[in-house]
């Protein structure tokens, strides 16, 4: 666990997260947390869905920001409250209910977005990530994925490593827009989550120091 004392990013409290802090900034006017996580790693997802909590309920952040589509967004704001509902009937308390999510007799599978808008209906809680791009990304990733099969055949020499292809700055770009848009709609004093993929955060580090934003990276290891 690390204790984070919020008073130098304009919060009078301290938080307890899960993880370690790897980055912080202090200077520029609004307060964000970038998450990271890999989308298959339930125990990492987990830690992150408890560190927003902690951050939701001493009043500290206003909004959320996930890199997937949430599984929600077909449901009304009603649906989601009665669902809610049924489950603390079941599971009693947030530590239940989030053990049942993500047990193998979950209706669906264990997503950091869904989750928390399930726990806190009211919060605003949108995936930030560009469709359009993502969908014109897919074919990039499937060529690097292919090259495990091939390694001599580097689909994209000038790139090794996938997640330096220049079409993720694009799709890392979209989702700090689209964050910016949503954190817009919130009370200006209230800070905001970014929850992505962990390759994703340091560019977005950049990005949030370029927009004049002060940020905490929390890093949760994998195992």
């Amino acid at each position: 666990m690390a204790e984070i004392d919020l008073e130098p990013f304009g919060f009078d409290c301290t938080v307890d997260l899960c993880g370690t802090i790897q980055v912080t900034r202090r200077e520029g006017a609004r307060l964000l947390f970038l998450f990271g996580e890999r989308h298959t790693n339930v125990p990492m997802i987990r830690r992150n869905v408890e560190n927003a909590r902690e951050l939701v309920e001493r009043g500290v952040v206003g909004c959320v920001g996930t890199e997937g589509l949430l599984r929600l967004e077909h449901m009304t704001h009603e649906e989601i409250c009665t669902r809610r509902e049924k489950l603390f009937e079941g599971h009693q308390d947030a530590s239940r209910v989030l053990d049942y999510l993500q047990s193998p007799g979950a209706p669906c599978t264990f997503q950091f977005g869904s989750t928390i808008k399930l726990l806190y209906p009211s919060l605003n809680v949108r995936c930030v990530e560009d469709q359009g791009l993502y969908s014109t990304y897919q074919p990039i990733h499937d060529q690097y994925a292919c090259r495990e099969n091939d390694p001599q055949a580097h689909p994209f020499p000038d790139y090794p490593n996938e997640i330096d292809h220049p079409h993720n700055r694009r799709r890392e770009s979209a989702m700090m827009d689209n964050l910016l848009r949503l954190w817009g709609e919130q009370p200006c004093h209230r800070a905001a989550v970014l929850n992505t993929g962990s390759s994703h955060t340091p560019y977005l580090c950049e990005l949030a120091a370029s927009n004049g934003l002060q940020y905490i990276r929390v890093c949760i290891p994998e195992n």
